[in-house]
């Protein structure tokens, strides 16, 4: 074993292991002579007036050293979240030295002897080495010792900067906004903080700000052109929660507001955060960020009262507002939203760049009440430029929507998206949440673009935008809006719009509505899976391939199974679709009141429609309105159309169409629910080549096509045939 000797101030080991029997008779007489001179001069040395303790190491774990009857009363360290060391809560007492990552604060350190009031000289510091030194000091003299952290050695994943109390959040709001961005640094949520209990403050006295007039300042206090202190640290919330959080603003005016005002190249992990968060001045509200760019969130759930009583720009469960490139992955927000102008369950409004949200999900409630432009479940507005995609993955909403706005002003609401500005690339999710606007009386053109995914998809660029939906789903109620779809409610502008493999079985229903004027003619469309795609002085594209509707859907004006109506500049294909809903139109004002079991594809006068491409199609809904029905499809002046292998049920005596084409063919319910029919389908997907059908369209929309596999039929349980997702 190893033996310690403090020895003129140096450390001394003598391995006793080492030494043999023989050896030690030998050694006995010295060692006893040698041993009583040390005694004697140890006594001596004791009891003289000691002038210095040289250099003496303080070793981790040892407080009490002789000869010099040198004691350690005290250690506190820095605790790693407080900047401010003039603090007395920075430091916290502990029992064990910190043996790194630490450096004695000369300055606060002290020693005494008798009266801790009469400090005395002699010096504690640490060595560039990185050891601990006592020096000249008295004897019999008591220190108290403060350990400063190393900046550098904490903020680091493996001793990150410690969140214990409300205390430390705020002073880490106060270090941020005052200029330390904390950049690369790790910071980590110790425990649950509940704003409302005393005992989750260190210094209770400032609880009182922080729940009550304008509560807690966000971390990071930014605005847009006003001011900018973003974090850029890793902010790590350890699965713990941010309890009752208390936010409401009243004076700063276009801020980013939330937990996180602005995070610039960081990231917020693994955090709950519940409370409110309300403003009456215009500001950007998330529950987790404010303002997101080139950042990350993950892991991050939210149940806030999220509020603006004015027109803000943007208000977001999880994040107001994203700029430049930015991920949220597997977020919830159970947060209840109202007011702002572009409104999203999981963000708010994404400016230009990139946005990548996956495996997230809505869970409150949106109501939209003043002002606004758009509203999504996960995102209300996305304004990319066009050479960038957003992506959203296998994410849901199943809060409902709500649209109570009585004004005159237009608005785009949908399951996932509210309004689609550029690129978008949407996969596996759904909407299971009712969309519902309240009002039922329009002035003529203001419209409500109603979507179980998409509400309205726009692009007045010159560059086409590209968005493909594959794989997604809405069951919810789509009620009220002048533009309805299961899928998307209106497609328009330069836009290319790809939707593969989705399929609508919530009712839509618009027959309520009434128009302003009955001397104009107004706009009203709800289809299964696109409402209007609209070209207007743009083409827009709609491919819908392996997609059906079992929504059944009631509207005024013009009514579809699979897309109402299509006109103006347009290329549209429809293949191996079908639709199951029952369909009814009634007559308003001067409209029209049409129904067709798949849809309009340009209107008679005027039209510059120009291709209309229908493959293995059918339907098997009923179909009701004044003007006269089409079981399968109205088309007019259709500049380049295809049409092969179309089927629609018979049984009531009601055309497939306007037109006389060989290929638009009428079945028996018999028939169609005899396996024959099943096989019919089957068949015929071998006879369809897609590289020859898009062998025009854009390389983009080419690769696209080459990944998509048209899917085989089965038989369902009432005969029909259904789609085989399931292959």
């Amino acid at each position: 074993m190893e033996q310690i000797y403090a020895w003129g101030g140096v450390f001394n080991t003598i391995n006793t292991n080492t030494l043999k029997s023989f050896d030690k008779k030998k050694l006995l007489i010295p060692t006893l002579i040698i041993t009583s001179l040390i005694l004697v001069i140890t006594i001596f040395v004791s009891h003289a007036e000691f002038t210095s303790t040289d250099h003496v190491t303080i070793v981790d774990g040892v407080i009490n050293y002789t000869p010099y009857d040198f004691k350690v009363m005290a250690m506190y360290i820095q605790q790693n979240s407080c900047i401010d060391t003039n603090n007395k809560n920075c430091y916290q007492e502990v029992e064990a030295m910190p043996s790194k990552g630490y450096t004695i604060n000369e300055t606060k350190s002290y020693c005494f002897i008798n009266n801790e009031n009469e400090k005395i000289t002699g010096k504690v510091y640490t060595n560039s080495d990185g050891e601990h030194i006592i020096k000249d000091l008295e004897k019999r003299s008591k220190c108290i010792i403060y350990f400063d952290a190393i900046p550098g050695y904490y903020g680091t994943e493996e001793n990150p900067i410690i969140i214990n109390s409300i205390n430390d959040l705020v002073e880490l709001s106060n270090s941020v906004n005052s200029g330390n961005t904390y950049e690369g640094l790790y910071i980590k949520l110790e425990k649950d903080l509940d704003f409302q209990k005393d005992a989750d403050y260190e210094d209770v006295s400032i609880k009182n700000a922080q729940i009550s007039g304008s509560g807690f300042t966000p971390i990071g206090l930014s605005g847009n052109e006003v001011t900018s202190n973003p974090f850029k640290g890793i902010f790590d919330g350890n699965k713990k929660q941010i309890i009752n959080l208390y936010i409401n603003n009243s004076s700063y005016k276009n801020y980013y507001l939330g937990l996180f005002s602005y995070v610039l190249n960081g990231e917020v992990n693994n955090l709950t955060v519940t409370g409110s968060i309300k403003t009456t001045v215009i500001a950007d509200i998330g529950g987790v960020v404010g303002r997101l760019e080139n950042s990350k969130i993950n892991n991050c759930t939210t149940n806030l009262d999220i509020e603006s009583t004015m027109d803000s720009y943007a208000l977001g469960g999880i994040v107001g507002w994203t700029h430049v490139k930015n991920e949220i992955n597997n977020c919830t927000s159970y947060s209840n939203i109202k007011g702002g102008y572009a409104d999203g369950g999981i963000v708010g409004y994404s400016n230009t760049g990139t946005l990548t949200i996956n495996n997230s999900h809505n869970k409150g409630a949106i109501t939209i009440n003043i002002g606004q432009f758009a509203a999504g479940g996960i995102l209300g507005y996305d304004r990319n430029d066009g050479t960038v995609t957003t992506i959203i993955k296998n994410s849901s909403n199943t809060g409902e929507i709500k649209n109570t706005l009585v004004d005159n002003k237009e608005i785009s609401i949908g399951g996932i998206f509210g309004l689609l500005y550029g690129n978008a690339t949407i996969e596996n999710s759904f909407n299971t949440g009712k969309i519902e606007n309240t009002r039922t009386s329009y002035e003529r053109f203001i419209r409500a673009n109603t979507g179980g995914i998409i509400g309205q998809i726009y692009n007045a660029n010159a560059t086409s935008n590209l968005v493909y939906i594959n794989n997604c789903y809405n069951t919810g109620e789509i009620l009220n809006g002048t533009y309805e779809g299961g899928i998307i409610g209106l497609n328009e502008g330069n836009a290319r719009t790809i939707i593969n493999k989705s399929y609508n079985t919530g009712t839509i229903d618009n027959s309520k509505i009434t128009f302003s004027t009955t001397t104009s003619r107004s706009s009203a469309e709800s289809g299964g899976i696109i409402g209007f795609n609209n070209g207007n002085t743009n083409i827009a594209n709609a491919y819908i391939l392996n997609s059906y509707n079992l929504g059944n859907i009631s509207g005024i004006d013009t009514v579809g199974g699979i897309l109402s109506l299509t006109h103006y500049n347009n290329n549209t294909l429809i293949l191996n679709s079908y639709n199951l809903g029952n369909l009814t139109s009634r007559k308003e004002g001067i409209n029209s009141s049409s129904a067709y079991g798949i849809g309009t594809f340009g209107k008679s006068s005027p039209s510059t429609f120009n291709k209309l491409k229908l493959y293995n199609v059918y339907n098997y809904g009923d179909v009701s309105s004044e003007n006269t029905p089409y079981m399968m499809a109205s088309i007019n002046s259709v500049i380049d159309k295809t049409i092969s292998k179309t089927y629609y049920k018979n049984d009531s005596g009601i055309k497939g169409s306007n037109i006389t084409d060989n290929e638009i063919i009428g079945m028996s319910s018999t028939e169609m629910t005899n396996k024959t029919f099943t096989d019919t389908l089957n068949n015929n997907i071998n006879s369809i080549n897609l590289s020859e059908i898009f062998k025009d369209e854009s390389n983009e929309v080419k690769e696209i096509i080459t990944n998509i596999k048209l899917i085989d039929w089965i038989q369902g349980e009432e005969g029909y045939p259904v789609l085989n997702y399931k292959n």
